[in-house]
């Protein structure tokens, strides 16, 4: 049986002081202190998950906190579902040292003295990534010519978005693409792991895109359970239609969704 995701998640759910108005008010740090609906869906789930509300004097850098404990699940999760050799890095490894993306290696050499020619490749987007899994080649050559067979398979890319706001999302697009047109071999899996709380910005990535195998929340079917809770029926129905189609899924499925292949 794989561990529950959100044991290694919560060490970055904390309780912030913002200011709203006159008043000093804590609310989760996951929310948009501009949206009510942010506030009493995030403030739901928190409860819900059982964070405690005591915590907020305890400064922490949630997004670095969030993959971490992202890249430790899987870790944790993987070997029991696979017996293969995984490596699972945080920060995600250099993928130009990767199988199917070799070749990045000579444009990288390209490119490094002409900042043109890198803004019009976009090679940023394809190096740098928030978590890696990787897994060593089945057979020693991948067709004359290759010019490194003994590369590991990129077998995922995972991105870590504790929030969604508009750029964010635009942003895992763009990584996503890049890892698909740039690629030479097959596509590896290409998925994103949120904490963000409402259903607007989740659909803005989740909704209408081919680039991801699915968006994951950290704990989807709590996430559900609390909008509805807190009065918003429609956007807990929607997030279960993205569920059923299978777009957005808990992250207890993840291990599962790369192990089968």
């Amino acid at each position: 049986m794989i561990p529950e995701p959100i044991d290694f998640i919560r060490p970055a759910l904390r309780w912030e002081k913002r200011k709203q108005k006159a008043a000093t008010v804590f609310v989760p740090n996951v929310v948009d202190t501009a949206s009510k609906a942010s506030i009493e869906i995030a403030s739901a789930f928190f409860r819900k998950l059982g964070v405690d509300e005591t915590e907020h004097d305890t400064p922490i850098d949630a997004g670095t906190s969030f993959e971490e404990g992202v890249a430790e699940f899987l870790r944790k999760a993987l070997p029991l579902l696979d017996d293969r050799p995984w490596d699972v890095a945080r920060p995600g490894r250099d993928i130009a040292l990767s199988a199917q993306y070799s070749h990045f290696a000579k444009v990288r050499k390209l490119v490094n003295d002409d900042p043109a020619l890198r803004a019009a490749i976009g090679l940023d987007y394809v190096i740098k990534h928030d978590v890696t899994v990787h897994l060593p080649r089945r057979f020693d050559s991948v067709g004359k010519g290759h010019p490194q067979p003994e590369a590991p398979l990129l077998h995922a890319s995972v991105s870590c978005k504790w929030t969604l706001r508009s750029d964010r999302a635009q942003n895992v697009r763009t990584e996503a693409a890049a890892l698909i047109k740039h690629r030479c071999g097959r596509v590896p899996h290409i998925a994103v792991v949120t904490a963000e709380p409402t259903v607007g910005r989740i659909m803005s990535i989740a909704q209408g895109t081919g680039e991801l195998d699915a968006v994951f929340h950290i704990a989807l079917p709590e996430l559900i359970e609390a909008t509805r809770e807190a009065g918003f029926e429609k956007n807990a129905d929607e997030l279960g239609n993205l569920e059923a189609q299978g777009r957005l899924m808990d992250l207890r499925h993840l291990p599962a969704l790369l192990a089968e292949w």
